[in-house]
């Protein structure tokens, strides 16, 4: 089995076999690609000539292939909808919603719902790149490689069983990015610590529910960091349930070494594609019928 983390800028790659619950990665390639994603999205040709030029190195031909796409490529939103809309209604206006916000931007952009929260009126919905989306998958289907599965990394980690529950925390500058599953669905935010005191700024999602994740230190949820964070920003997430997970738990490496340049968040989501992650169950951008609204 193979899994790819697609960034802007690199691609991740890793090698495994896995019988019952043993796992074993055999191999980890990160490769820097020529062009930036961003650079070449409106160009199916130069995304296709990019990703070529980095897939060629990998020995994926006869392996299953799942692909992980990092968020910072990604959009994520929400949507109301009316219980009285067909489904194909309410994807022509999510449509017609993108191509309003994005204007010629959008031609280059497919977005993809799904109703990910106990409430049906309530869309997440995840725009990616067109072209990298039909590219890769061509690519690998003519390298030989079956693949399976594209979705977002932050599905990665929602969709994982061990942490299903949890707030997943990531570095970003001065603030610490969290995202986790709300009442609603898909929600993410920033928190910056003033004086000892949570500041929240809401990115997707209620302000009092996010306030209100920092406010009780008696709440359920863990706190999973999933990135290398500041002593400080670490000392705060202290007085939590907090935990910091560290990759390839579990797993046994059968690689010389790891590159150092290669972040804890793309480490941590393949050692979860490897040991315990679902792809039959969660949104997939290689198939529209999958956890989506159409």
């Amino acid at each position: 089995m193979n899994g790819l983390i697609i960034t802007d800028t690199h691609i991740l790659f890793g090698e495994w076999s896995s019988i019952k619950n043993k796992f074993v990665l055999k191999d980890l390639k990160y490769i820097a690609l020529s062009k930036p994603i961003k650079e070449v999205l409106k160009s199916q040709n130069a995304i296709r000539t990019v990703l070529i030029e980095a897939l060629d190195k990998f020995p994926i031909q006869g392996n299953k292939v799942a692909i992980a796409i990092d968020d910072e490529l990604l959009y994520h939103d929400k949507f109301i909808s009316d219980e009285s809309l067909t489904k194909r209604e309410i994807w022509d206006y999510i449509q017609w919603e993108t191509k309003q916000k994005w204007g010629e931007l959008g031609n280059y952009y497919t977005t993809y719902a799904e109703i990910d929260s106990p409430n049906p009126n309530v869309l997440h919905s995840i725009t990616c790149p067109s072209f990298l989306v039909t590219e890769i998958k061509a690519i690998i289907t003519n390298l030989g490689g079956k693949p399976i599965w594209a979705g977002p990394v932050s599905t990665i980690y929602l969709e994982n069983s061990q942490y299903r529950n949890a707030i997943y925390m990531t570095n970003n500058d001065s603030f610490i990015k969290f995202f986790y599953r709300g009442r609603d669905g898909y929600s993410e935010g920033k928190v910056r610590f003033i004086a000892g005191q949570p500041n929240i700024t809401v990115g997707i999602g209620e302000k009092e529910e996010q306030t209100n994740l920092f406010s009780s230190l008696n709440d359920v949820r863990e706190f999973v960091t999933i990135d290398l964070l500041t002593d400080a920003n670490n000392t705060y997430l202290r007085q939590y349930r907090h935990k910091r997970i560290v990759p390839f738990e579990e797993i046994e490496v059968k690689i010389d070494d790891i590159p150092e340049d290669v972040s804890f968040i793309l480490l941590n989501a393949l050692s979860i594609m490897i040991r315990d992650f679902s792809f039959d169950n969660s949104i997939d951008f290689f198939n529209q019928d999958r956890k989506s609204v159409v």
